[in-house]
């Protein structure tokens, strides 16, 4: 398992949660999560990008992006980890404590919120087989949909080149434009 969306719902992830997940690359955590435990992402080492949702408001000082050495009984930091959180969020105050790379994600537009998840998401998702784009509880519609017709072609072309590149792409959408340029339709 290189990357995980956790559902909505979840409030708490507790200590060693996800210990010990030596191939976990990137994490999306759901909006809603309130608090992240000590060395709840502990000792996993290709961790590269994780989203750390406004809605936390308490995190351990070792939560995540740290490997513990039990020879030397000392931690260490993942270098090239980055944090992606909202400005003045417990994700911020996290990283510049920690002094792990991150990058504020709210400070933009809606639109360009968009365009910079699917970028985002075309980075992270390079050496992973399947790419899922779907909405959290504050949104109405899926990813392209709600973007204007530039943009949405914009996130559409990401899209097909992903599948083109072999990439399982799964889009959940009720824009019925974009319905259609799908391969397979699956409706619910």
């Amino acid at each position: 398992l290189k990357s995980i969306t956790l559902p909505s719902g979840i409030k708490n992830i507790y200590y060693q949660t996800f210990r010990d997940c030596f191939s976990l690359e990137n994490v999306t955590l759901p909006e809603g999560l309130v608090y992240i435990a000590a060395d709840s992402f502990l000792n996993c080492p290709n961790l590269k990008t994780i989203m750390i949702p406004k809605s936390v408001t308490q995190m351990s000082d070792s939560a995540l992006g740290f490997l513990f050495d039990k020879q030397t009984n000392k931690y260490s930091r993942i270098e090239d980890l980055t944090i992606l959180c909202a400005p003045n969020s417990e994700g911020e105050r996290y990283a510049k404590d920690t002094h792990f790379s991150y990058r504020l994600a709210s400070r933009l537009s809606g639109d360009n919120r968009y365009a910079t998840a699917a970028a985002i998401s075309q980075e992270s998702y390079d050496k992973s087989d399947t790419v899922v784009l779907a909405y959290g509880m504050n949104y109405a519609d899926a990813l392209a949909g709600s973007l204007d017709k530039n943009n949405a072609n914009k996130i559409m072309c990401i899209l097909k080149q992903l599948n083109d590149e072999g990439k399982t792409v799964i889009m959940v959408t009720h824009d019925e434009e974009l319905k259609e340029q799908g391969k397979t339709l699956i409706e619910l």
